[in-house]
């Protein structure tokens, strides 16, 4: 299948399919583990189209779909210079959010999107790529650390009213298969 996943870059005027796979697999991933209200108020403020198409008009923001037999299964937002979430003594690209539906995990699809941000990263001759990944989220820190990744601090995140912590992880752009 991983041959057959093709990754390309989400246009202007396709803000509303971003907006639908972005609600969907966040759903996906944390609803499970959130109450109905913080995932609501968090979708309300950060994952509306309002908020999508600004980010999507940020030109050090860039967002990639993931495809698959002519269908999105995914995506990938990265962040230069100040769209970045955090600011460090390094020069970066920040993996701000790499998300699939739960039927392609395990597909190679995930891979795919993660060499899409190491070729933006080494394109823009940056060094490090960075990422934060909820500490209650494992499966995800174990892709990450496969790839090469390792935590160097923590953030809080707000999902609602709920107060997570994200562990910051990076890896050299040098170690990272293209």
């Amino acid at each position: 299948m991983r041959e057959q996943v093709e990754i390309r870059e989400v246009a202007d005027n396709e803000s509303d399919c971003l907006l639908e796979i972005a609600r969907t697999t966040f759903v996906e991933a944390f609803a499970a583990q959130n109450t109905a209200e913080d995932m609501q108020q968090y979708l309300s403020e950060k994952l509306c189209l309002m908020q999508i198409q600004k980010e999507l008009s940020n030109k050090n923001s860039r967002f990639f779909f993931a495809m698959y037999d002519n269908s999105v299964i995914g995506y990938l937002k990265v962040n230069f210079a100040s769209a970045q979430t955090d600011s460090f003594d390094f020069a970066s690209l920040e993996v701000e959010r790499i998300y699939l539906l739960n039927d392609y995990h395990g597909t190679g699809a995930a891979k795919l999107l993660f060499k899409q941000a190491i070729g933006l990263a080494r394109q823009n001759a940056l060094p490090v790529i960075w990422l934060g990944v909820w500490d209650q989220n494992p499966r995800a820190i174990r892709f990450y650390e496969k790839l090469g990744f390792e935590v160097f601090g923590s953030h809080e995140f707000l999902l609602g009213s709920a107060k997570q912590n994200d562990l910051l992880m990076k890896c050299r752009v040098a170690h990272l298969d293209s």
